[in-house]
């Protein structure tokens, strides 16, 4: 796994833009699990986050294995729903629907990585609203270049 390393200037400047032109944040797992200590809780006030429940399931699966880093992505996570808007999204009850559209905006549904970003695409056309996702890993740029989503 490609995971991209950010520092806490970086992060800190892309949740007070995505804050101050409302844009709702999204999380990746790789994002969450180096990422999480970096952030300070006073920052998530008023932040609108949307994650899908598969992120969550993963760190259930990696706090039970005693993974450390699970523990200060919950923490965030709890911070986030006591200070801003928190909202999950489900998994697909229509996998074969799923693919159909990840195959729409040329992602694979074999690849873990886009199937977390068509779930954020879906998200965001369904009720209109834009998202940023800070993502962990490595997304092609040929793939950048085609979603409208906004990406760090």
């Amino acid at each position: 796994m490609d995971s991209g390393s950010f520092t806490k200037d970086e992060i800190e400047k892309a949740i007070i833009q995505a804050k101050e032109t409302g844009k709702y944040i999204g999380f990746d797992l790789p994002f969450i699990l180096e990422n999480a200590p970096k952030i300070e809780y006073e920052l998530l006030e008023n932040t609108k986050v949307v994650i899908i429940a598969e992120l969550i399931h993963s760190l259930l699966d990696l706090r039970d294995k005693k993974d450390f880093r699970a523990k200060y992505a919950f923490n965030l996570i709890y911070e986030i729903s006591k200070t801003g808007n928190l909202t999950v999204i489900p998994e697909t009850r229509y996998p074969t629907k799923f693919k159909e559209y990840l195959h729409e905006w040329n992602l694979s549904f074999n690849n873990p990585l886009h199937q977390i970003i068509g779930y954020y695409l879906k998200l965001q056309d369904e009720f209109d609203f834009e998202i940023l996702l800070l993502s962990g890993d490595h997304i092609e740029e040929a793939v950048r270049e085609t979603l409208p989503l906004h990406l760090l």
